[in-house]
């Protein structure tokens, strides 16, 4: 299930961005914000996607909602991309730099739209699903897949950790080494 967030000031354009992207069917919910304060609430409260933001708003414009996106923590994972009726160049590189994913200019051409929301949706999937796996791999590395224990490189991890604490605070550090043995009579 696919969740898009639109952020735009203009009720016609808005409008516009649905008819675009409904025949592709690559959203299951769009969400929409018909400012930069309204968006943010959205992006704070819901779990989205993928966001289409107007760059030129009343009041809490693009640029600024994007850098306070990043100060309340919003996962930099989820692709932004701005829509700009104007060619700045300088802007589109700082926006870029700031944690955009990729600038729209204004008039857009639909097939264009949906190829790049659906770029943008495919990269996110792929990232969720790579960072998914890194963190089985790094479970597996760490546990037996038999028997659910620990395993030796865990409790070298662990080891390294306390060392490094005690080194720091200055206290003593004991480690106890469990061994089994069995008698062969």
């Amino acid at each position: 299930m696919a969740r898009l967030l639109i952020i735009e000031d203009s009720p016609t354009h808005r409008a516009e961005i649905r008819a675009a992207l409904e025949p592709s069917q690559l959203f299951d919910s769009i969400l929409e914000a018909e400012d930069g304060l309204v968006g943010l609430k959205l992006l704070l409260s819901e779990s989205v996607d993928v966001v289409l933001c107007d760059l030129h708003m009343p009041g809490l414009d693009g640029e600024k909602l994007l850098h306070i996106k990043a100060q309340k923590g919003v996962s930099a994972e989820i692709p932004f991309l701005f829509l700009s009726a104007t060619q700045d160049l300088d802007q589109h590189v700082r926006l870029l730099e700031n944690g955009a994913s990729d600038t729209i200019t204004k008039p857009f051409h639909p097939a264009e739209l949906v190829a790049r929301l659906r770029l943008h949706l495919k990269l996110k999937r792929l990232q969720d699903e790579l960072r998914e796996k890194n963190t089985m791999l790094a479970r597996l590395s760490t546990t037996d897949p038999v028997t659910g224990l620990r395993t030796r490189r865990y409790a070298a991890e662990v080891l390294n950790i306390e060392w490094i604490r005690a080194r720091r605070y200055r206290s003593p550090l004991s480690v106890m080494r469990p061994t089994s043995t069995t008698s062969s009579t």
